[in-house]
């Protein structure tokens, strides 16, 4: 999630734990969105390497740039 030009777990923490009004009002905020369909195929069943490239190509595709809040990933094991 993005606050002030910059990714915030904090922000992303509490949208993921808020209910009710809160999360409501988080929704409007501070939206999130999840893609489990590509070209009207889910993508629910494909390995995650597989999701995130056509994902990115999805990005690319539309001229979508980093702030299109594609999410970094590591390879951190802790």
């Amino acid at each position: 999630m993005w606050v002030e030009g910059q990714r915030s777990f904090e922000a992303l923490q509490r949208r993921a734990v808020s209910g009710g009004r809160t999360a409501v009002r988080l929704a409007q905020e501070m939206p999130a969105h999840f893609v489990l369909q590509i070209d009207g195929q889910e993508q629910l069943h494909v390995p995650y390497g597989g999701r995130r490239a056509q994902l990115k190509q999805l990005f690319s595709d539309h001229g979508l740039n980093e702030h299109g809040a594609l999410a970094g990933q590591t390879s951190d094991t802790c």
